[in-house]
């Protein structure tokens, strides 16, 4: 009988941004149930994990979209993906106390396109749309901006504008990326600047999975259902033909899954903490028996 065996990214669990947004929301919760009545908010999920959401908001985090349900002297976080220039300055107006979780390399992203925007570039985003990093990374480019998800948007571009930048939000896949630098860098422009904005640590992290996918019979991606990098790391793992299944945790796991593969392998999204990881993990060791897990 073959060996059975979970081999397991050297790489998961929370990354750097995603980490230090958990401590700082943790710290101003602590100081409030000890030093303060004033009541702690974020505009939105601080990070795309239900799970640690959840812990946090029974610790006494509230999450709403508007400010306007906020008090004057009230915490506000702001989310890792970082926030519109529009209502941080509002929260400011209302005299928020502001905890600034946005994610070092994030806000440098934001920080290189306000530069563009002060010298007349029409700036593309790489990115989704509607994720929150990309809607409050609009709000330092301006409105000289475009929005492309994949190639053959980037393809249908229609830029009026001389002077062109290319960024990207920080999770997207890196050979996408490349790719549709290649397909505007095909255009004539006067200018045309491409930044490679996307996190290094989210690059190693995809490649890992791809080795891993590319030596079992089954790979699992964990992560939150909103987390665009957990959909991003499935996507990848999806394509090397190997069967994937992008999970939130140990209890969407289904038995029929495991029969007959021998070896599994494990990655996850950024913003998923390592005890979830843990429990998956623990799981497929019931449902699937004697079976070895080691990192890879």
């Amino acid at each position: 009988m073959p060996k059975r065996e979970i081999k397991i990214s050297k790489i998961c669990g929370f990354c750097f941004g995603v980490q230090r947004a958990v401590e700082l929301t943790s710290k101003a919760l602590g100081n409030k149930s000890k030093t303060s009545k004033r009541s702690v908010w974020s505009l939105g999920e601080i990070i795309h994990n239900p799970q640690v959401i959840k812990k946090l908001k029974k610790r006494g985090l509230n999450v709403t979209k508007s400010l306007n349900v906020i008090n004057p002297g009230d915490i506000l976080i702001i989310r890792s993906h970082g926030e519109n220039i529009a209502k941080t300055e509002e929260a400011k107006k209302k005299k928020l106390k502001i905890i600034d979780t946005t994610c070092p390399l994030v806000k440098n992203v934001q920080q290189i396109a306000a530069a563009l925007k002060d010298k007349d570039f029409t700036i593309v985003i790489a990115g989704d749309k509607k994720h929150p990093e990309v809607v409050a990374l609009r709000s330092f480019a301006g409105r000289n901006t475009k929005v492309i998800s994949n190639l053959s948007e980037t393809k249908k571009l229609k830029l009026k504008k001389k002077k062109i930048a290319l960024i990207a939000q920080t999770t997207q896949s890196l050979s996408d990326y490349k790719k549709m630098a290649t397909s505007i860098a095909g255009l004539e422009y006067k200018q045309l600047h491409i930044f490679n904005t996307i996190c290094e640590a989210t690059v190693i992290r995809q490649k890992l999975a791809v080795e891993i996918t590319r030596k079992v019979d089954i790979m699992f991606v964990i992560g939150g259902a909103q987390s665009a990098n957990t959909q991003r790391l499935a996507q990848i793992c999806s394509a090397t033909g190997t069967p994937t299944k992008k999970i939130e945790d140990a209890s969407q796991i289904k038995k029929q899954w495991l029969a007959g593969k021998n070896k599994i392998g494990i990655t996850s999204g950024t913003s998923t903490p390592g005890w979830i990881v843990e429990k998956v993990v623990k799981s497929i060791k019931i449902i699937g028996g004697n079976i070895n897990a080691h990192n890879q």
